[in-house]
């Protein structure tokens, strides 16, 4: 496995960010390191084939040409893999945030741990092999799954990636899905330290990022607030109970219920504003208890969802405190980034600062 110093992912990191090649004067000016420092760092790098000459030239600020450097588009890289409640998804991504290679496939029944873990070791092996052929360098492999998925004790992520580690011969990360969209989400530019991420598709997820790491909780179950109830005589969620907020907040409820209120139906429109009333109290509670205010909602409900950002919007500022400021958006929800995110599980270690 691929063994890099503090200042080599400092380097990897300022030419990730840049996403532009960049020459060695411009590592030692942004990076703060002196000149033999970053010559002899960028060589060694080079000759481990992480990062490689762009084959250009350009003038520098003293008028000579500069040779410059981008990241390998094939070292190092990691396997993301997203498992959904209908659908898992297999990615292949660089730092780059290149996506090398993708499939879909149904998610199985699973009747215990051992059936995931089985489902999982084929995928990787599978990714593992076309990646040789390739000509690609894995690092390890990211995996996301549901935290419910076996009820409520949760999913016990540390041994089912230490298995799956020894079973395919890779350091292997496993973790909640929505926790594997939030690190792609938390590791944009301009991504605020403190932020919840909530996701509406088949459910809801909330990911928590708390001074730029992502907070997991005891169990690994934080953030599960598409189980909080919130109907007394609700519908049976798939957790075992009845009346949870994503039986009544999820992409196949309130698809049908946007399409209708975008055309004027009274009715779905009412419908619309109290699925996003309860959602917006259960994200203000979590604000309030969290001390965090900044808010990104992503749903796959395409530019009609935007309809809910402001009674969500109306109903977190009624719920916090007076004068807790608050800073809510909507986008509408990229599943890519699930699959990417689990694969920035692996690589966020050679880009950290």
């Amino acid at each position: 496995m691929l063994m890099l110093t503090d200042n080599e992912r400092l380097i990897l990191n300022e030419l990730a960010v840049a996403a532009t090649p960049l020459s060695k004067r411009d590592i030692t000016q942004r990076c703060g390191m002196g000149w033999a420092t970053a010559v002899k760092l960028m060589t060694r790098m080079e000759e481990q084939g992480v990062i490689v000459s762009s084959g250009n030239e350009r003038q520098n600020q003293a008028g000579k040409s500069a040779m410059v450097y981008a990241l390998s588009s094939t070292k190092p890289a990691a396997v993301g893999i997203d498992v959904e409640y209908s659908r898992a998804r297999v990615n292949i991504r660089n730092l780059s945030r290149e996506c090398l290679f993708e499939s879909e496939l149904s998610t199985p029944q699973f009747k215990n741990v051992a059936d995931l873990t089985a489902f999982l070791e084929r995928l990787l092996r599978q990714a593992a092999q076309k990646a040789a052929k390739l000509g690609i360098t894995l690092e390890g492999g990211g995996v996301g799954v549901p935290s419910h998925l076996f009820g409520r004790e949760g999913v016990p992520f540390a041994g089912i990636a230490k298995d799956l580690a020894a079973r395919v011969g890779m350091p292997i990360t496993v973790d909640n899905n929505i926790r594997c969209f939030t690190a792609a989400i938390a590791s944009l530019p301009a991504a605020p330290s403190s932020l919840l991420v909530v996701t509406i598709r088949s459910g809801i997820g909330v990911g928590i990022v708390m001074d730029g790491r992502i907070y997991q909780g005891e169990r690994g179950c934080s953030g599960e607030i598409g189980h909080f109830p919130v109907e007394r005589n609700g519908v049976l969620c798939r957790c075992g109970k009845t009346g949870c907020l994503e039986t009544v907040v999820n992409r196949e409820t309130l698809a049908a219920e946007l399409a209708a209120a975008t055309d004027g139906d009274k009715v779905s429109q009412k419908k619309v504003k109290a699925a996003a009333e309860l959602l917006g109290r259960a994200v203000a509670t979590m604000m309030l208890v969290l001390d965090i205010r900044h808010v990104a909602i992503y749903a796959e409900l395409g530019e009609a969802g935007q309809q809910l950002l402001v009674p969500i919007r109306e109903t977190i500022e009624k719920t916090v405190n007076p004068g807790f400021d608050c800073d809510v958006r909507y986008e509408t929800l990229d599943a890519e980034a699930y699959v990417a995110g689990a694969a920035r599980l692996v690589l966020d270690e050679f880009v950290r600062r």
